[in-house]
């Protein structure tokens, strides 16, 4: 049997879904202010604005549900089309009991995190768990969460990067063991998981956007701004490939093309049929998706996921890297002192600070999307100036739409994405 907490039982939708930087983080109730009721930063710190928004609205229904839409996780909502239960999640015993009628309700479900290994911190145990929130779009065009079940059980700087990540952020020891409750050994696992589990389609955005039912999501920005930015990379791609690739049989009978395709379906998904990644090309439309699909994920996916996460995660009661205690095992212990009392220590939260402060700044030799380095060529008939200009229409836009949000989302603004996945 599961356990189902109603939305405004305790404070712990921080707790239990926020252990490894999730984007739903909100409100259920009030701790004592004198606590959590003001910021621990001041101003200049990497996106000090959003991050002070974040302090003011993080027990916020309404904001809780944004953040699966703007935050820097846009991409778990799906629809949920019956409330009978989720494949592999078992039924919702004592859950809620309206119909899921008009498509209004959407599940974010954490079933890869279920019975991680957790480490120690401090020697203490650390805790983590896998939750299931269930979410309700108002008439109102708001997303307000509704419950949670738990179970209780490119490559300039790549290798740099690489490098410094095994040797500062997975290396035993390191900030992953320091800062979240699966450490480095369970953080392993969970990239074996998501490996197994990932399909081509979810890297496809309008694919994703179908697959998750979520294409009349009102204030989805992320959605919408993907979206423009996928279509202008598929027309510039377009353009490139109809330079070299006449006909489909040209696609077909490159060899270098089609070992490189097959390289990335042995390696990159091992060999996963179910994934849906093509194992070979087989016309030049496939392999326009599939270039699409690589610039997209190398830079405004990249960019989507990543700039955001010190503004959305400074506040650490907004996003916890990891529980001292155990989840509740009854709505009667979800109390804002165990609340509290599983709470990340100072020491974990501050080496979680450190590293979100490094991994959200720009780049130093920054490079946008739609720039090229070091110089942009001059012909004004060249192929990368018409995406060039629709891109700078998306820029626009964008700037134009935030200017009237109390909380901007900026990241995908062609302008702010790093054409890499350089930090």
């Amino acid at each position: 049997q599961v356990l189902w907490f109603p939305w405004c039982q305790g404070f712990w939708g921080p707790l239990l879904l926020g252990v490894l930087g999730s984007p739903i983080i909100g409100g259920f109730g009030v701790p004592p202010r004198g606590v959590l009721g003001s910021p621990l930063w001041g101003r200049g710190g990497p996106g000090a604005g959003p991050a002070e928004y974040v302090v003011r609205h993080w027990r916020d229904d309404a904001f809780f549900g944004e953040q699966y839409l703007s935050g820097v996780n846009p991409v778990l909502l799906r629809r949920c089309p019956r409330l009978t239960g989720v494949p592999g999640r078992g039924s919702w015993c004592g859950g809620p009991t309206v119909a899921a009628q008009g498509g209004r309700v959407f599940v974010a479900d954490y079933a890869l995190l279920e019975g991680l290994p957790t480490g120690r911190i401090g020697d203490e145990p650390q805790f983590t768990a896998a939750p299931l929130c269930l979410l309700w779009l108002s008439p109102a065009g708001r997303l307000l969460p509704l419950a949670i079940q738990l179970l209780l059980p490119h490559s300039r700087y790549t290798f740099h990067i690489n490098i410094l990540a095994r040797d500062k952020l997975l290396n035993p020891g390191g900030i992953i063991d320091q800062a979240s409750a699966i450490g480095r050994e369970g953080a392993l696992e969970l990239v074996a998981r998501a490996t197994a589990a990932l399909t081509y389609a979810e890297l496809c955005v309008p694919d994703d956007i179908e697959r998750r039912g979520v294409a009349d999501v009102p204030n989805y920005h992320y959605r919408d701004d993907a979206l423009e930015i996928w279509g202008a990379i598929e027309s510039f791609v377009e353009g490139i490939v109809g330079l070299y690739y006449h006909e489909d049989s040209d696609v077909v009978d490159d060899p270098e093309l089609q070992d490189w395709v097959g390289e990335i379906f042995t390696y990159a998904v091992l060999g996963n049929e179910k994934s849906g990644f093509p194992a070979k090309l087989c016309s030049r439309p496939e392999l326009v998706k599939f270039l699409t699909m690589i610039i997209f994920r190398c830079s405004a996916q990249h960019a989507a996921v990543n700039s955001g996460q010190y503004d959305f995660y400074a506040w650490m009661p907004n996003s916890p890297g990891t529980m001292r205690c155990p989840p509740p095992r009854s709505k009667a212990g979800a109390t804002a002192e165990s609340f509290l009392a599983t709470l990340p220590s100072p020491a974990a939260t501050g080496a979680l600070l450190a590293l979100l402060s490094v991994v959200s700044y720009e780049a130093g030799e920054r490079v946008s999307r739609g720039g090229s380095p070091p110089s942009p060529p001059r012909d004004s008939n060249c192929p990368q100036c018409p995406p060039r200009r629709r891109l700078a229409r998306i820029s626009r836009r964008v700037q134009r739409r935030n200017a009237a949000l109390p909380l901007p989302y900026p990241y995908l603004d062609p302008a702010a994405i790093e054409n890499s996945i350089a930090i």
